[in-house]
């Protein structure tokens, strides 16, 4: 049981840091956008 835990958990986290990897080139996008807007 505590195996399988662990594999829910690593699980959760690694679709955790995909959601944050994919927000944070969303963010860049959106940076690079806007800097160019600003010139």
């Amino acid at each position: 049981e505590a195996e399988a835990k662990a594999a829910t958990t690593e699980e959760r986290e690694r679709s955790v840091n995909d959601r944050l990897s994919q927000t944070l080139s969303r963010i860049n996008v959106l940076e690079a956008q806007v800097l160019k807007f600003l010139e």
